[in-house]
């Protein structure tokens, strides 16, 4: 994922370590749950995307666009992975919908 980070000194003379990840819009499957997504920067631009020295807003901005729908899975996983308390393998374990009164409501 595409990311900015910078680490500073406070007023206090704390040193303050800081990121961001970087969003876009949705692609195709995304946009089923939610209105954005992280920039996944492609493997050919990996190394554009960390050359520190780039500066130039043309040069990086194709990187900033929504990843191929193609080339990702969405799975429904357990709603454990809503809490940063569960740090574990379990939060990525793929888990049959919940059947609901509408499931086999028509579209």
């Amino acid at each position: 994922m595409a990311g900015v980070w910078e680490s500073w000194r406070s007023p206090d003379g704390d040193r303050i370590d800081s990121f961001s990840v970087l969003t876009t819009g949705p692609n195709e499957l995304v946009e089923e749950i939610h209105n954005r997504m992280p920039v996944i920067v492609k493997r050919d631009d990996y190394a554009l995307w960390l050359d520190g020295g780039e500066q130039r807003l043309e040069m990086l901005q194709p990187i900033m666009r929504p990843y191929f729908a193609s080339d990702m899975a969405m799975d429904r996983v357990d709603d454990i992975v809503n809490s940063p308390r569960n740090d574990s393998a379990a939060c990525m374990q793929p888990v049959a919908p919940t059947p609901s009164l509408f499931s086999d409501w028509p579209n």
